[in-house]
C-alpha cells in the first residue's frame, strides 16, 4: 500500500509523527491517547507508516501470545517531518504572495 503525499502530510498523520518525535517510542494506546485519534484511525496509520518506513514498530517481550510493540519514528519520518516544517516556514515567509487562505491550509498540516 503506498500513502500519497497528500494523505501522509494531514493532520491525523502528523498528529502521530510528531508525538513519536517529542515523547521517543510509544505504545499503540499512549499514541491513542495523545492524539485523540480512534482505534480505527490509529491502526491505519500506523500499519502504513510501518510498511512505508515511516516508523519502526518493535516488539516487546511479553508473557502470554500477544506480543506488543512499541513504535518508533524512522529517519524517513523525521526527514517528512523536517519537510513540512519548512513548507511552513516558507509559506509564513511569503504570506503576502500566496495569500491568507493559502497559507492557513499548509500550516493545519504542518
Amino acid at each position: 500500500m503506498t500513502v500519497s503525499y497528500d494523505r501522509l502530510v494531514s493532520r491525523p498523520y502528523i498528529r502521530i509523527l510528531h508525538g513519536l518525535q517529542e515523547h521517543g517510542p510509544l505504545r499503540f494506546n499512549q499514541i491513542k491517547t495523545l492524539t485523540s485519534l480512534d482505534d480505527k484511525t490509529v491502526d491505519r496509520i500506523l500499519k502504513a507508516f510501518v510498511e512505508e518506513h515511516f516508523v519502526y514498530a518493535r516488539a516487546l517481550p511479553a508473557e502470554g501470545t500477544r506480543i506488543p510493540a512499541q513504535y518508533v519514528l524512522a529517519p524517513r519520518g523525521k526527514a517528512l517531518l523536517e519537510v513540512q516544517l519548512k513548507a511552513a516556514q516558507a509559506a509564513r515567509k511569503h504570506r503576502d504572495i500566496l495569500g491568507a487562505k493559502l497559507v492557513d491550509e499548509i500550516l493545519t498540516t504542518a
